[in-house]
């Protein structure tokens, strides 16, 4: 069984700690590389596998039209063999959504949303780089019920600068008040060449001890536990019946090189992984997809 992933690279701005392949959003080179990407999928050697899942990532995936997304949807199911009932997840940043787009992507075929809140405190997202407020997150999960996508993930950051077990728990206890079906908390992750780290250095933000954010993740799966989800993956938890597809693909890698612990994964587009990382064949390859070829 595959798990097909679908690199989206472009964002509206540049957070100050990602380090995945992305890059500001450019029309002409969105259509090119919707292109490339839609022939790519149709000349896959993976032809005619059964695949469970699609998974946009980015980047933010909700910039492209829903058109767009309905196009790379329509390619994966003619050249997979899927089933009607396959998982599409779009990762969506919440100032891009809005009811009717959110509508328009459920007709395209999506099914389920994963919003990048990060957090649901302001001054956590001011130092993030977010553009989204705390209310504004809050906004587009409604928005998404109200479109039609029943199957709602947030993802939520620890172990962030100045940030203490009880601002922590502020975000969690908004995320079960929210009511998302599945989520993901995740611990932060600084590379040396983030601009968090020298804004940090700067600004003299620190981190809190190694114990504490170990206390915030252990705390937060006891709490969310209690509200009705269960851990299924390191940092997953979801609602009965509602685990993801996604959370056993890894999208480090292009192409279908991706392995994961129970099946392939077959990623299309430009790989996830840093910039920093592409040698050789994968620079190439990173070119003829912005050529559009």
């Amino acid at each position: 069984m595959l798990g097909l992933y679908l690199h989206i690279p472009f964002c509206s701005s540049i957070c100050n700690y990602c380090n995945f392949n992305r890059g500001l959003f450019d029309e002409g080179l969105k259509s090119r590389y919707v292109d490339a990407l839609e022939r790519e999928i149709l000349g896959s050697s993976l032809r005619g596998r059964t695949a469970d899942t699609i998974f946009f990532g980015g980047g933010t995936p909700s910039l492209l039209e829903p058109e767009e997304i309905g196009r790379l949807i329509t390619v994966s199911r003619a050249t997979f063999a899927m089933p009607a009932t396959a998982e599409v997840t779009l990762e969506t940043n919440p100032e891009t959504s809005s009811r009717e787009r959110m509508e328009r992507f459920r007709a395209a075929g999506v099914n389920r949303i994963s919003f990048g809140v990060q957090s649901f405190r302001e001054p956590e997202l001011k130092r993030l780089g977010r553009l989204h407020t705390a209310d504004r997150a809050v906004r587009a999960v409604d928005e998404a019920r109200a479109g039609g996508i029943d199957n709602v993930s947030l993802d939520l950051m620890m172990w962030l600068p100045q940030q203490t077990r009880d601002d922590w728990r502020q975000s969690v206890e908004t995320l079960v008040a929210v009511g998302p079906e599945h989520a993901s908390l995740y611990l932060l992750e600084l590379y040396p060449n983030s601009p968090l780290k020298e804004e940090m250095a700067r600004s003299g933000w620190s981190l809190a001890p190694d114990e504490d954010a170990a206390g915030m993740y252990l705390w937060s799966l006891e709490r969310l536990d209690a509200a009705g989800y269960r851990q299924y993956e390191i940092s997953n938890v979801a609602r009965p019946g509602t685990t993801s597809n996604t959370g056993r693909m890894a999208s480090g890698s292009a192409s279908a090189a991706v392995r994961t612990r129970r099946s392939p994964a077959c990623g299309r587009g430009m790989s996830r992984v840093p910039r920093s990382t592409f040698r050789g064949s994968r620079q190439a390859r990173a070119r003829r997809l912005s050529d559009g070829r």
